[in-house]
């Protein structure tokens, strides 16, 4: 039923099977700055109704038992969390596949700074949103501060791409600029494996292979 953290597969799903047409292209001839509000809205727009869907998905999976509760009964923490990671997982998927080459005015997908630029706002936005959806102030709080010990505080609440290309040129002086570009855009749909554990995330998988492996009535071991 649920895909978790596998790059390698497919993304199941209306959002991922189908162009994003509900878009609308950019225009020709629009300066820099309309291009750039553009595609933020578009970022928000996409991030926003995947983000939804997995989201639901997600209390689906804890009605059924495969999704643990977080810790903090009165946190939404791990629904953000599961929803937050699939939603990262599957824009990828969508970059990847070339759902979004012209939908962001590119001839081609290998445009690394425009794709670079666009998926690190598909994953800002995303993060924007799942932040909004988390009930816990506490919880909240401590992302904000965790996202400022590791990327400092001239990120903002939103991090630029401007900022994480320095970031890593910084960390890595002999890296090229188009390489540290193509890192972002591999690693837009990773995240912090220590926030998932203690969201509950871990215990998710568990659940899951646990489920898969079960024996059926009238049926041998193994996955079904």
């Amino acid at each position: 039923m649920f895909k978790f953290f596998s790059k390698s597969a497919p993304i199941k799903g209306h959002m991922a099977s189908r162009s994003v047409s509900f878009l609308p292209t950019l225009q020709s001839g629009v300066t820099a700055a309309d291009n750039n509000k553009k595609t933020t809205h578009m970022a928000e727009v996409v991030a926003k109704a995947i983000y939804k869907r997995h989201y639901n998905d997600a209390v689906v999976a804890l009605k059924n038992g495969m999704l643990i509760p977080y810790n903090n009964i009165n946190s939404n923490g791990h629904l953000v969390r599961y929803a937050y990671n699939e939603t990262l997982k599957q824009l990828h998927f969508m970059q990847q596949s070339g759902h979004f080459v012209g939908v962001i005015g590119l001839q081609e997908n290998d445009n690394i700074l425009a794709t670079a630029s666009f998926m690190q706002k598909l994953r800002e936005k995303t993060k924007m949103i799942a932040r909004d959806s988390m009930n816990n102030l506490s919880d909240i709080d401590n992302l904000k501060k965790r996202n400022k010990a590791v990327y400092g505080e001239s990120s903002g609440e939103e991090l630029t791409l401007d900022v994480l290309t320095k970031r890593k040129l910084a960390q890595n002086p002999n890296m090229l600029f188009t390489d540290a570009l193509k890192e972002i855009v591999s690693s837009c749909d990773r995240s912090s494996p220590e926030y998932n554990k203690k969201f509950g995330l871990e215990q998710f998988v568990i659940a899951l292979l646990d489920d898969l492996f079960k024996p059926k009535p009238g049926r041998g071991n193994g996955p079904r």
